[in-house]
């Protein structure tokens, strides 16, 4: 992680999802804060992450999708997968 910072963030809607895209295709994919809230929803996983040190950068929808800097700079999605599932956009 830690490619893009958040004032260097500059991917659209569709560069978002073609990276959250191939990271998942390439197994980097997981379900966010699953250990802390019995919630899979996305807006469940990024409160999780605010408790945690993270930020909203961005939101998304059409698919629903926010991308958060975590508390250690780097970026992630989290978008609904038949739950919130999250990919580093690295």
């Amino acid at each position: 992680m830690g490619r893009f910072t958040e004032s260097a963030f500059q991917m659209n809607k569709e560069q978002v999802l073609n990276a959250y895209r191939e990271g998942n295709n390439k197994g980097n994919g997981y379900h966010p804060y699953c250990d802390m809230t019995d919630d899979d929803s996305i807006e469940a996983a990024v409160q999780a992450a605010i408790e945690d040190g993270a930020e909203v950068v961005e939101r998304y929808s059409q698919p629903e999708m926010v991308v958060l800097k975590m508390y250690d700079g780097g970026l992630i999605a989290i978008a609904d997968a038949n739950g919130a599932w999250a990919v580093p956009l690295d």
